[in-house]
Order: C-alpha cells, then structure tokens, then sequence
C-alpha cells in the first residue's frame, strides 16, 4: 500500500457512510475496517515483524551478543548498515503507525462504537472477502472445498480481528 494520509482516510470513512447508507451498516464496516483499515493493518504488522529484531526489545540476551564481543568499529558498520537497510522499514512503520491512529479516531468518530463491536464480534472476513458473499457461502459443498491457504486465512482474520477489538473499546 502507498502512503496514506489524512485526506485520504476523510475519503474512506465517506465512502464508507455512504455504502452504509445504500446497503447496510455492516457493509460499510466491511469496506472500511474489512478492506481499508485492514489493509493499513496488515501492512503494519508485517513492517513491524520486519524490523522486530532491528533493535533488540530482550536487553537479557545482551550478554550473547555476537556484536558484544567486537571491536567498536565492527559495531559501529553493523549499526550503519542497520540504519541504511531498515530505515525505509522504519520509517514506513512510524508512517503505519500514524494512519492506523488515524483511521481509529475517525472511524469512532463517524460510526457508533457498539455498532462498531458488533461488527467485529461478527468475526467478518477482512480484505475484502466478506462482502457481497454468495448466500450458499456456508453451504456444506463449500466448507468441504476449503484449502488449508483458507483455514489459515480464516485464522488470520480472527487475530486480526481480536486485535482490531482492542482498539475500539
């Protein structure tokens, strides 16, 4: 996903109000929350778990270090190309990071807060995936079709989606 920024966000809730006007509450939840802030989401998690072991979170395991028992100037490289490597993905988190702040402020902001949990208590299919679904979707052909790349989507979704109740609340 390209930079996201606040106009851009304004738009999304917009569009969303508007498709919860024509087709329902829960589908303008699933545009919003499902397909865009899910997205931001995502993209955030995967750049965190990126840079995770950028900077060590266990100060414990110090002691161990490789790193603690070279010179300084080994150190010093290792931290230059650690800076020149990952400060793209840092910074692209920091960037993330505000968008999901973002996003939350302005969801709660447009949309009732139980409305909101309803919609995630519902344990939606995000990304796109739970919207205009077929009516047979949990038809036992369907359930017996599924891959393990859709069990583990499912899966996905659920933390995703446990996580995401945390910042509605």
């Amino acid at each position: 996903m390209d930079f996201i920024d606040d106009q851009q966000i304004k738009e999304y809730c917009q569009e969303a109000l508007d498709i919860a006007e024509q087709f329902g509450l829960h589908e303008g939840l699933s545009y919003l929350i499902g397909e865009k802030f899910c997205e931001v989401y995502r993209d955030l998690k995967r750049f965190q778990g990126q840079v995770k072991y950028v900077y060590g979170a266990n100060r414990q395991t110090e002691a161990m270090d490789p790193l603690e028992m070279g010179g300084k100037a080994f150190k010093l490289n290792y931290n230059m190309t650690i800076s020149e490597n990952y400060r793209r993905r840092l910074n692209r988190v920091k960037a993330l990071e505000r968008a999901k702040t973002q996003f939350v402020r302005e969801i709660k902001e447009l949309f009732d807060i139980i409305d909101i949990q309803d919609y995630l208590n519902s344990y939606p299919r995000l990304g796109g995936n739970d919207r205009s679904a077929p009516p047979g979707k949990n038809s036992p052909e369907k359930v017996s079709s599924m891959t393990a790349k859709d069990v583990f989507s499912e899966v996905e979704d659920i933390f995703i989606v446990e996580d995401m109740k945390k910042l509605f609340v």
